[in-house]
């Protein structure tokens, strides 16, 4: 079903370059801010969002979740009502983003340096950019860090809970909304919540071509 909304991309640098990756409780990273946490709770944002060619649709099926933990989903409409100052400041390059740790394990080839981007693009109806865990401003910038910070409250009060049972599917418009997870705890053994994820792209030959121009992802037909 997911393959109709469009073409399958995977990264190098996750979970060995497979196409699906497992959204999962790892013991030790209860508090990261990963797909991998748990007793924490997984901050909203948009898909691998430090970098250009991320995903254009976020795919999540479940197939374990016991405890019907519920995912977080926003959209760009509680952008509705942002000043004029606010959306200028947030459309200029002044945020730097990180990728997350899961691309910068050993042996993975993730650049983890941040880029430095806008969180909010386009006129009337921008596209997010946003992963608040892993986006700094300038030191002094107080100006773009308060204007950051008004967005993810706006975000974080339109959060709605989607409480996904074995078999639900969630398609994502990984430009027009962000995604996170309510904490649980995890009981390692064997019956945690479980989630495979597939990113998908509108434009296979685009992330072919910025893929040989040095991207990060891989896209897979």
């Amino acid at each position: 079903m997911s393959v109709q909304v469009g073409d399958p991309v995977c990264w190098q640098t996750l979970q060995e370059g497979r196409l699906f990756n497992d959204v999962l409780p790892i013991e030790g990273q209860e508090h990261a801010q990963t797909g991998h946490s748990s007793v924490h709770s997984l901050d909203f944002h948009v898909e691998d969002a430090f970098d250009d060619d991320r995903c254009d649709v976020l795919a999540l099926l479940c197939l374990r979740n016991p405890g019907l933990t519920a995912t977080t989903v926003a959209t760009a409409g509680a952008l509705v009502g942002v000043g004029e100052e606010d959306r200028t400041l947030l459309c200029r390059p002044r945020f730097a983003i990180r990728p997350d740790p899961e691309h910068l394990k050993a042996g993975r080839s993730a650049d983890p340096s941040p880029v430095w981007r806008p969180v909010l693009i386009g006129g009337s109806r921008p596209y997010l950019r946003v992963d608040p865990a892993y986006t700094t401003t300038a030191p002094g910038d107080d100006v773009a860090a308060r204007a950051f910070s008004r967005l993810c409250h706006r975000l974080e009060e339109a959060l709605t809970r989607v409480r996904l049972r074995p078999g639900d599917l969630v398609l994502i418009d990984n430009h027009r909304a962000v995604h996170g997870r309510d904490p649980f705890a995890p009981r390692y053994d064997g019956t945690d919540r479980w989630l495979r994820k597939l990113t998908l792209t509108f434009d296979l030959q685009r992330s072919s071509v910025r893929r040989r121009a040095g991207s990060r992802a891989l896209a897979l037909s």
